[in-house]
């Protein structure tokens, strides 16, 4: 007959996933509805359970309405319209919920629930905007705005990440370099710590650019086949046709197979190595 022993019960129960238990119990504590907000989320989790979600639904638009100025009612409601696909109500909660003063850890999980959404870029805006020092959060846009091909937006937000403290130099580089603002790009790769991936990013940028000279200064040996066809490219290009050659060659048993076949006849050489 104390019904808040029946909100221990149900959250016990729901720990174990026993749904059903969990409900009855959150149930028969319905008497706290309107005035403890672990009731209608505990009713609302078992229903979800037990795949019941217009409920679980109905219940939590129920519990946003009583308890109008708590946080975590909008946010189960938001977790609940995600999973089932509701972007534009994931959208009217977040925009509920951006008129508050929300703490770091509910803005980041309010941020990926929108993250997919491509309608959602405004608000994932005004949410890092409500974290101006924050190089996570602004590099977090960054990668919403890479997913929808805006290199440049996705660029500048990288680069401000790296500005506020954050390791995001790399990701800013690779960006401009998509973007085909190549000076930029080495100017944030100088940025980046010496490492092979840094010097294969340096080298992609500088043969998009068509830097073929500073390529062949670089001197470099790199081991994955993307960047070894490029200096065999650019070897080419300088006219120097016997190291484009064994660099060619030694592609023809790679995924580059065709790339290397493609140079090796531009500058008439056999594709096999020729024979001792």
């Amino acid at each position: 007959e104390v019904p808040e022993l029946h909100l221990h019960a149900a959250h016990a129960y729901l720990s174990v996933s026993r749904f059903a238990e969990a409900l009855e119990h959150a149930r028969a504590a319905e008497s706290l509805r309107q005035t403890a907000i672990a009731q209608p989320l505990l009713e609302a989790r078992a229903l979800e359970g037990l795949e019941q979600h217009d409920e679980a639904y109905a219940v939590l638009v129920s519990a946003c309405d009583v308890f109008r100025d708590e946080v975590r009612p909008w946010l189960e409601l938001a977790v609940l319209a995600h999973r089932r696909g509701l972007d534009l109500e994931v959208r009217r909660v977040a925009r509920e919920l951006l008129g508050r003063r929300l703490d770091r850890a509910t803005t980041l999980s309010l941020f990926h629930l929108l993250y997919d959404d491509k309608g959602a870029i405004p608000l994932l805006e005004q949410l890092v905007a409500s974290h101006q020092g924050d190089a996570e959060l602004r590099a977090h846009l960054g990668h919403a705005y890479a997913r929808q091909r805006r290199w440049f937006s996705a660029a500048r937000l990288f680069e401000e990440a790296t500005v506020l403290g954050g390791a995001y130099a790399f990701e800013a580089a690779d960006q401009y370099r998509m973007a085909g603002r190549f000076r930029e790009a080495l100017r944030l790769n100088g940025m980046v710590p010496k490492s092979d991936a840094q010097g294969v990013q340096r080298l992609a940028i500088l043969f998009e650019e068509e830097q073929y000279a500073r390529i062949v200064a670089m001197d470099a040996t790199p081991g994955d086949p993307a960047s070894r066809y490029r200096v065999a490219y650019a070897h080419y290009a300088l006219g120097d046709h016997a190291g484009a050659t064994d660099r060619a060659r030694a592609l023809l048993s790679t995924p580059y197979n065709d790339a290397a076949a493609s140079l090796l006849q531009a500058m008439g050489r056999h594709h096999a190595e020729p024979q001792q």
